[in-house]
């Protein structure tokens, strides 16, 4: 069984998961605490969801009320799991699933986007690279929030290129860096 919603229309809804073992899902605990830290940020909001696994972030944001959301999933039976559950949902309408890696996601997206969620594997060695492209790039829009969800044995970076730490909260050995773009102070 894959994760459930836990809020908004679809909560209590389980997700689709590809039977493989690689893929972490954000716990419950954790999910929550990012949706109720992002609040009414949600609701209306163009969502990308980076490592998308089960799509669990962009999901929960769906069911929250966000507009859109874009999926990016390498591993191509994680993608097609992300897509039989949007269907089964109600949201094919308003989101798509591309099977790439997340480094590609500034070449091939067309943002800007109110809210990123990044959720690498833990031991993932580029994120520092990767939050300073996207930062870089046109995704992420003014006042835009990207989410990290990473290891608490690996340092971010406070800020780059125009995007700064405006909150960081830790559960057990995950931390949440909430990332802001430019624009109108947290």
């Amino acid at each position: 069984m894959g994760p459930r919603i836990i809020g908004g229309e679809s909560q209590g809804r389980r997700l689709r998961t590809a039977k493989d073992t690689g893929v972490r899902p954000t716990s419950d605990l954790v999910r929550g605490a990012v949706f109720s830290i992002l609040a009414q940020r949600v609701e209306g909001a163009r969502v990308l969801d980076l490592f998308a696994g089960s799509g669990a972030l962009g999901v929960e944001a769906l069911s929250r009320g966000a507009a859109w959301a874009d999926f990016v999933e390498a591993v191509p039976h994680r993608a097609s799991a992300i897509r039989a559950t949007l269907r089964e949902l109600g949201y094919g309408d308003r989101a798509r699933v591309y099977a790439a890696k997340a480094e590609r996601a500034p070449a091939i997206l067309q943002g800007p986007y109110h809210l990123i969620f990044l959720d690498p594997p833990y031991e993932y060695p580029g994120l520092a690279d990767l939050l300073l492209q996207i930062a870089a790039s046109s995704l992420l829009m003014l006042g835009g929030l990207m989410t990290v969800e990473h290891s608490r044995r690996q340092e971010l970076p406070e800020a780059f290129d125009g995007t700064a730490l405006v909150k960081q909260r830790r559960y057990g050995d995950t931390v949440i860096s909430i990332y802001q773009r430019g624009g109108r102070p947290w």
